[in-house]
């Protein structure tokens, strides 16, 4: 075979009319794009997935949970006063867009949820009134065992809607407890 018969076959099929720099670029871009759909898709995913694990999880509790721990009990650490007027859905959204962790640290804060669930202190059991506290106190904890760089808890307060520095350290410190850490 001729050589500039050779050169046609190899520019038909892989894409005609290109030269080798465009063909390179335009694989490496097509790579990139999926790589960032896919990864997209998985966050959407996991932020849903933790949603509807976290609702169900408050719909179950709710109906055996009528009391609320006084103030002297350190799990009134992590009830609010009233119910949140944003939806859980949207607070996930939060935490994945300003935490700046890995997806792991998600999971593993929600291993820490399921943990409490199963605990013997009812108090500690995700509702309406303290599932968005013991969420991020938890994922704080995953982010500090799992990722770097961590930042300092005033960060994950801000993020998390906790008022002060104080409070967010408190929050851990009982989780910690808790846990058995």
């Amino acid at each position: 075979m001729l050589s500039s018969q050779k050169s046609l076959i190899s520019q038909d099929v892989v894409a005609p009319g290109l030269g080798a720099a465009s063909r390179s670029e335009r694989f490496l871009e097509s790579a990139r794009d999926l790589r960032r759909r896919s990864s997209l898709d998985v966050s959407t995913a996991l932020k849903e997935a933790i949603s509807r694990a976290l609702q169900a999880l408050c719909d179950t509790n709710e109906t055996t949970h009528q009391l609320l721990p006084e103030a002297r009990e350190p799990a009134s650490l992590f009830y609010s006063r009233e119910k949140q007027s944003f939806s859980l859905d949207w607070y996930i959204n939060r935490l994945f867009k300003h935490a700046d962790c890995s997806r792991s640290a998600f999971v593993v804060a929600m291993i820490y949820v399921l943990r409490l669930q199963n605990a013997k202190n009812d108090f500690y059991h995700p509702i309406e009134m303290n599932v968005h506290r013991l969420y991020s106190s938890c994922l704080v904890l995953a982010i500090k065992f799992l990722d770097e760089p961590v930042y300092d808890n005033m960060h994950y307060a801000m993020v998390g809607g906790i008022a002060t520095l104080e409070e967010m350290n408190a929050l851990e410190v009982e989780l910690l407890r808790e846990l058995d850490f």
